[in-house]
């Protein structure tokens, strides 16, 4: 929010044509690059934040170590990275890779979970069928290993 007064108040200033501050106006000069950059971290906060809302606690174990490696990439940013950092665009690139990973094996255990459910789904029906009226043993054996039969081929 600061940077942002900054080169909104910078940019008023060059319009109403008054004396920008050298420091002010080096970062004015800059602000394509300081939106980009805004944008991008913007893009992987959301995409992390996204991550964390879809993410299951029975499936939070599954992803720890690919949370724990974002976690580590972060950190760097965190503590040690300003705006005038050399390798600031290379910490953004390995931020995205790194939350696109993670996202990509969310997606791909979602996805599977689905599938999952779907192929359960179908084997929903009983393993017999019953008759409202009585039967004789062996009729009753011979239609309930017709019907298992293919019940099990169609769970195969």
């Amino acid at each position: 929010p600061a940077l942002v007064r900054l080169l909104r108040e910078a940019r008023y200033f060059l319009l109403l044509r008054l004396s920008v501050p050298p420091q002010a106006l080096e970062m004015f000069q800059s602000s394509a690059l300081f939106r980009s950059r805004t944008g991008n971290m913007d893009l992987i906060v959301n995409m992390h934040n996204s991550i964390l809302d879809r993410l299951l606690p029975v499936e939070r174990p599954l992803l720890a170590p690919y949370l724990a490696r974002f976690d580590d990439v972060i950190e760097q940013g965190i503590t040690s990275l300003t705006w005038k950092s050399d390798f600031i665009d290379d910490f953004i690139a390995m931020s995205m890779d790194q939350i696109k990973s993670v996202d990509g094996v969310l997606v791909t255990m979602k996805d599977n979970f689905a599938t999952i459910e779907s192929i359960i789904a179908l084997w929903n029906a009983p393993l017999i069928e019953r008759n409202s009226k009585p039967m004789e043993k062996d009729d009753f054996e011979t239609a309930c290993k017709t019907f298992r039969s293919a019940r099990i081929a169609s769970i195969r």
